[in-house]
């Protein structure tokens, strides 16, 4: 957290200066940051490890993925517009995606985005950030979990 500290104490000593929205963003991204890289996944009584590692591995993106929301506002640019090509990640996200792919596709109600993940599973793309997307938009706004 070294960096964080750093960064606190320019914006204290106003070497750099951030309006109430910006350092609101930072602060939220950087507490998102450090949930999800904590984050140890879900445990509960009477449910397969499966099934537990399953919504873990879902979560587990969806946390990472409203920190780097935070992290687009901060700077101005949309999550959806990055582009992050990662063919070893891919070819293990298409993986676990093929188990989960109706499910996920089901709750799409984007047409671009459901054309991304489908190029994204033809493996015509690796851009991990569509699965990313995919699985954010099927947990928050379409209740996925």
């Amino acid at each position: 957290m070294k960096d964080w500290s750093s960064f606190s104490r320019s914006v204290r000593s106003k070497n750099l200066t951030l309006t109430e929205p910006q350092l609101a963003n930072a602060n939220r991204a950087y507490a998102r940051f450090v949930l999800a890289k904590n984050f140890l996944g879900i445990t509960a009584k009477d449910m397969s490890q499966r099934t537990l590692h399953a919504y873990s591995a879902t979560l587990a993106v969806f946390l990472a993925y409203t920190a780097a929301e935070q992290v687009g506002k901060l700077t101005g640019t949309s999550v959806t517009n990055w582009r992050i090509d990662e063919p070893k990640v891919a070819a293990r996200l298409r993986v676990q995606m093929t188990m989960m792919n109706e499910s996920v596709n089901e709750h799409l109600t984007s047409a671009p985005l459901r054309e991304a993940l489908g190029r994204f599973m033809r493996k015509e793309s690796n851009n991990v950030r569509v699965v990313a997307t995919a699985i954010r938009v099927a947990v928050a706004i379409r209740n996925l979990v």
